[in-house]
């Protein structure tokens, strides 16, 4: 799991800065409609599944759970197409297809992020943004009424935080990762 970050922290890094962008734009425009905020959500959704499914098989073969994140990439595409794809959808639908992508993204993040305990001193970030998405899918079930405007609110809050996060552990990843490189360098080749 850690080579495959170490390999591949950049992803994460513009994922983040993806989610940030999200976010921002959700907040910029207070009263988008739930057709516009879904079809926005339903792009980076599928954009995001689709670096998930390059990092996951890219991984396949050097890391035995390669496929939580082949997997994560697979139902963010399938959450994305039937995001843009249901032109008619209404509030308490797109709550629904939302909170079904942040539980699943939740449990993966907290199922990686307890694999990664061993490997990083960081694991916390990814285990806390993975509950944070857990418990926003499962409130957003448990109280899908929730009109257009405190919909675009939520998801923006919780993109910029889930954004931030990601770029910060991207950040610090291939910070490691630059550091190994660079001590790699330095050690003397052996003598054959």
């Amino acid at each position: 799991m850690l080579g495959m970050l170490l390999r591949s922290w950049w992803v994460l890094v513009i994922r983040g800065l993806f989610a940030i962008l999200f976010g921002v734009i959700t907040l910029l425009w207070p009263d988008i409609t739930v057709f516009a905020l879904v079809t926005i959500f339903g792009a980076f959704v599928m954009l995001d599944g689709l670096i998930e499914i390059w990092v996951g098989f890219a991984n396949r073969g050097r890391e035995q759970h390669w496929w939580s994140d082949a997997l994560l990439g697979v139902v963010s595409v399938i959450i994305g197409v039937i995001a843009i794809g249901w032109s008619g959808i209404t509030a308490i639908a797109a709550m629904y297809v939302i909170a079904s992508w942040m539980i699943v993204l939740g449990g993966l993040m907290l199922y990686q992020g307890i694999r990664l305990r061993d490997d990083i001193a960081g694991e916390l970030w990814v285990i806390s943004t993975g509950a944070l998405s857990l418990l926003l899918g499962v409130i957003f079930v448990i109280f899908p009424g929730a009109g257009a405007i405190s919909l675009a609110w939520a998801i923006a809050g919780f993109m910029i935080v889930l954004g931030v996060l990601m770029v910060k552990i991207g950040w610090g990843v291939g910070r490691i990762e630059r550091f190994l490189r660079a001590e790699a360098m330095r050690q003397p080749h052996s003598a054959r």
